[in-house]
């Protein structure tokens, strides 16, 4: 999940008017880098900046070194270290207004990040109106390590929490969000194994608005010990409008 304070607000708009926003950001500890980047057909907004943020709350980087697109053309999320500590990564990208189906491809191991790591897919618009696939165990090392969600997570019935386990050689992990009008169908294909999942209560959000996001964080207690952050590495991404039903009509 993600929290879009005035300050990440402010980071967009900086992407948008690029004036005077890299000499207030030189200032800081992370490096000067673009606040944008292409991958997979789309603009990605990055997130960065010296804000002790939510998710989590982190900080947040958008260095190279933590958001880029590598020679295979996939999407790589990494949490780096800096002189604040270890930072977490973001991207996000607009979504089309409409019914949609995304589909993420996702090539590093899901199953294994430490328990205090989270690796969100998900749809945003504010805090009242998001549905997330997390890979992630909560603090818990013996929790379920991945859920579906629309909010509010607390609402009896709106989170379906399950067990993925990463196998050789069965190919990239595949998650899905169809989303139309009243109804989210979310599928979770690890190792071989498909889990999936249709809500149509009440808090399916109206597919209007929204941004897809990506990104990789901590909770505020666990071990961070690492010589390397985790990463997570993203081999495609596709975002397709779905025909308008004549009820949605």
């Amino acid at each position: 999940m993600t929290r879009l304070t005035q300050h990440s607000l402010l980071i967009f708009a900086c992407g948008l008017l690029a004036t005077g926003c890299v000499a207030a950001r030189a200032q800081s500890d992370v490096p000067a880098q673009a606040l944008s980047l292409t991958a997979f057909g789309h603009l990605w907004t990055l997130r960065g900046g010296d804000l002790l943020e939510g998710a989590g709350p982190n900080y947040w980087s958008n260095s190279q070194d933590a958001v880029s697109v590598d020679d295979r053309g996939r999407l790589r999320l990494a949490i780096t270290n800096s002189s604040k500590g270890w930072r977490g990564a973001e991207a996000f990208t607009e979504l089309p207004g409409g019914p949609v189906r995304i589909r993420i491809e996702v090539d590093s191991p899901v199953a294994d990040f430490p328990p205090n790591v989270v690796a969100g897919l998900f749809v945003y618009k504010n805090d009242q109106s998001e549905m997330d696939i997390e890979l992630a165990r909560w603090g818990e090392p013996n929790a379920p390590n991945a859920q579906f969600v629309v909010v509010p997570a607390w609402r009896e019935g709106n989170r379906r929490r399950f067990h993925v386990a990463d196998r050789q050689n069965t190919g990239p992990s595949v998650f899905v969000i169809e989303w139309r009008t009243g109804r989210a169908h979310f599928e979770a294909t690890v190792g071989g194994k498909t889990t999936a999942w249709t809500y149509e209560g009440t808090d399916v959000p109206e597919p209007f608005g929204h941004r897809l996001h990506l990104n990789l964080w901590m909770m505020p207690k666990g071990d961070r010990s690492w010589s390397r952050g985790p990463e997570l590495v993203v081999r495609s991404v596709s975002i397709d409008a779905l025909p308008v039903s004549r009820a949605e009509r």
